[in-house]
């Protein structure tokens, strides 16, 4: 595996459904990126695929098409070991990372403008601050 790490932010275009367990020791998560560059005023668009491997799928949860992230990632390359395919090459974008930059999806803002009204309710009916120095008086039951 290589030392290098890369990194890239993007749009998430699509995600797996769930992960793919191949067997007991590799289950595989893959998601599509839309990274856009302009060059002398055209947009381009790469449409960019990633591999979550074994534990790393659990950084897919809550990642939902339409939300900007920044990936890091490592370069993998196998040769085929099947004789069918002798000579061939497989690249995988492996990824370390995933950090959620913003939800622009508009059921995710909806999502998290809703726990926010309902942690404000609770801090309504709780109290936002630290809990207030309550004495123990000598006529309280103990139970």
């Amino acid at each position: 595996m290589s030392d290098q790490i890369y990194e890239i932010t993007g749009t998430v275009h699509r995600v797996d459904e769930s992960p793919t367990e191949f067997s007991k020791f590799f289950t595989k998560q893959s998601f599509v990126l839309l990274n856009q560059s302009t060059f002398k005023d055209k947009i381009f668009e790469d449409f960019i695929e990633f591999d979550c491997i074994n534990d790393m799928t659990s950084a897919l949860v809550g990642v939902r098409a339409g939300n900007k992230i920044k990936v890091s990632f490592v370069i993998q390359g196998k040769e085929s070991k099947n004789e069918k395919f002798v000579g061939r090459f497989f690249n995988t974008l492996k990824v370390i990372k995933i950090e959620v930059l913003e939800a622009t999806n508009i059921a995710q803002r909806a999502e998290a403008q809703q726990q926010g009204v309902q942690q404000e309710a609770v801090n309504d009916f709780v109290g936002a601050g630290p809990a207030p120095n309550l004495k123990h008086h000598p006529d309280d039951l103990s139970f």
